[in-house]
């Protein structure tokens, strides 16, 4: 069986808030990627927005995902700025 621990609303506060709560929550860093024995975790989005540490945010989840120990979806803040990037590239 599967276990998953459910996070959102990071809102760009990836070393203040994120990775202590990974770190408290028995997450190891290896290979540039955080992860667990049993558990996995599942982004439920907003990344981005405030914070001041969006790209390093958008870097855990990112690592955590490719490397199959976190699934995650996107936020109405990650969907606001995809539709804004597209919106101004035409």
């Amino acid at each position: 069986m599967q276990y998953y621990d459910i996070i959102g609303d990071v809102h760009g506060h990836a070393a203040t808030k994120l990775e202590n709560l990974l770190v408290k929550m028995d997450y190891k860093l290896v290979n540039d990627t955080y992860q667990h024995e049993t558990r996995k975790v599942i982004f439920v989005g907003d990344y981005i927005d405030r914070g001041g540490e969006e790209v390093k945010t958008i870097h855990i989840v990112r690592n955590m995902v490719k490397s199959g120990n976190a699934l995650a979806i996107m936020g109405n803040h990650e969907v606001q700025c995809h539709l804004l990037r597209n919106i101004e590239s035409r």
